[in-house]
């Protein structure tokens, strides 16, 4: 009777209603409904934490666990995840600040290493500059290498043009150059046959007063301020062919071992009296007559001073006298062979003419290489 008597009882408490069982324990200080959220936030807990685990662990798993699916998992609040990251957040701040740092010193420094070289160069440059302008004041003009007149054919041709034109500035600016070129050249200061803007306008300053570079300046207009045409008629569509090759220096033996000093054309054909010599410039007559070397020549002044040469020759045009103004063009005699001997010789060689060019000089008259100026008038044309 008493067993019966306590499973009544037992089943009596079981069947009571469950929310008044809730609300006794409730008054009793909410011990109830604290239990019941605990039990449930370690349940969710523990479910996180066997995703995050089985996450881990498949590494080949393509499943991502997010904060916003974790808070998926029963409501449970991301605020857990957020603390978790919020020191590795700090650390890649301080990382990326660290960074920033590192870039801005990089860059400072590369600043500061182009700027360095860059005045280096400026340095050097300056420095090379004013040793080449020492050299130059030291060492004055050498005759022999500008006799060889080793300049572009359009260096000439600007200096020429410049003339032609009545361009004074051109001139001056084309002449300037030539003598600045030549003095570098000369001494071995410059490669090639230009020279830099920043270098021409130095020197330009610098050599303003200096007597070399006044001099050479001076005769490079003489030289090329009156030329105009090829000493050779070719004809009115420059069918007549000839060949001339650069024979500065070159030996000769009559009457002694000597330099060539000229430069010779020759016809395709070795015939005299045929091939008309013209002027190639403005003159006067100076010279006309026999020479035992040059045979029958003609020399002629331009007005700015330079003595062309024409040599060689077969005859003379008619009634051509010392003295006779000539323009550019106008007919001077024919090719032929005469030459090395007495008033007369002929066929001691082939037909050519020996065309020559000669300035006054503070040695004296010097003859220079007319070969750049023959081809520079034969393009002209």
């Amino acid at each position: 009777m008493t067993i019966y008597s306590g499973f009544g009882i037992f089943y009596g408490i079981v069947s009571l209603d469950r929310h008044i069982l809730l609300g006794m324990f409730n008054e009793s200080g909410d011990f109830m409904s604290d239990y019941f959220t605990k039990s449930r936030l370690h349940k969710i807990n523990m479910e996180n934490k066997r995703r995050i685990n089985k996450h881990s662990r498949n590494k080949h798993s393509s499943e991502k666990v997010t904060a916003n699916e974790i808070s998926k998992v029963k409501g449970f609040p991301v605020t857990f995840s957020l603390k978790k990251s919020s020191g590795k957040e700090v650390l890649v701040k301080k990382h990326s600040t660290i960074l920033s740092i590192n870039k801005i010193w990089t860059l400072t420094i590369l600043i500061l290493v182009i700027i360095l070289l860059s005045r280096a160069v400026i340095f050097l440059n300056s420095y090379s500059l004013h040793k080449a302008y020492r050299t130059i004041l030291k060492n004055g003009l050498d005759y022999d290498y500008f006799r060889d007149m080793l300049l572009p054919e359009e260096i000439i041709g600007n200096i020429n043009t410049g003339f032609l034109k009545n361009d004074e500035q051109q001139v001056e600016r084309c002449s300037g150059y030539a003598a600045i070129l030549t003095l570098l050249k000369q001494n071995g200061l410059v490669r090639g046959e230009e020279v830099s803007v920043k270098k021409v306008g130095f020197f330009r300053e610098s050599l303003k007063d200096n007597t070399a570079f006044d001099e050479l300046a001076d005769y490079y207009k003489v030289l090329f301020a009156d030329i105009q045409v090829f000493p050779l008629d070719r004809g009115e569509d420059n069918s007549i062919k000839f060949t001339f090759g650069d024979t500065w220096s070159e030996l000769r033996n009559y009457g002694g071992n000597r330099r060539h000093e000229g430069t010779d054309i020759f016809p395709t054909e070795n015939i005299t009296g045929k091939y008309r010599v013209i002027s190639a410039s403005d003159g006067v007559v100076e010279r006309i007559g026999w020479l035992e070397k040059g045979g029958y020549r003609v020399g002629i002044r331009t007005p700015h001073g330079a003595y062309l040469y024409y040599a060689h020759l077969d005859s003379y045009a008619e009634k051509l006298e010392l003295g006779d103004s000539v323009n550019a063009g106008d007919f001077l005699g024919f090719m032929g062979d005469s030459g090395y001997g007495s008033e007369g010789t002929k066929g001691m060689f082939p037909v050519h003419l020996h065309f020559g060019m000669y300035i006054d000089a503070v040695p004296g008259e010097i003859s220079v290489n007319p070969y750049s100026t023959i081809c520079y008038l034969e393009n002209k044309q």
